[in-house]
């Protein structure tokens, strides 16, 4: 006689509005709190030291083209309340990368260019001194 082997449970997807609400809730607390950050202070930002440190970091990360995560995300909430049928394939994933990356590189290069105009995105860019 044959043992039977324990079922796996398999994690049933979420539904797709809890799917389109946390896309769309992540959006706008990321874009509210790139919005906000102010370098050095952590008081400022309007979600506070949480929205400071995140900001921060995709600011240090991906600089001004952090402002396109947020906008990626609201996407992929709009879709889901439309119920667009989400593409399961790391191509969209990754040609949205492809295209921050160009843009972080974009940005820099402008920044190398004009160097006066990116003086007046000092308090929201981290750089070297």
């Amino acid at each position: 006689m044959a043992k039977s082997s324990p079922k796996k449970q398999t994690r049933a997807p979420l539904h797709p509005d809890t799917q389109a609400l946390l896309f769309l809730a992540a959006g706008f607390l990321t874009l509210i709190s790139l919005a906000s950050f102010v370098h050095l202070a952590p008081k400022e930002n309007w979600l506070g030291p949480f929205g400071y440190f995140l900001a921060f970091g995709l600011i240090y990360i991906f600089g001004l083209g952090s402002f396109f995560l947020p906008l990626y995300f609201i996407r992929m909430g709009i879709r889901c309340l439309i119920r667009q049928k989400q593409p399961r394939s790391p191509h969209d994933f990754g040609y949205f990368f492809i295209f921050l990356s160009s843009i972080c590189l974009l940005c820099t290069a402008i920044a190398d260019q004009f160097p006066k105009n990116a003086q007046n995105l000092e308090k929201k860019v981290v750089s070297e001194k």
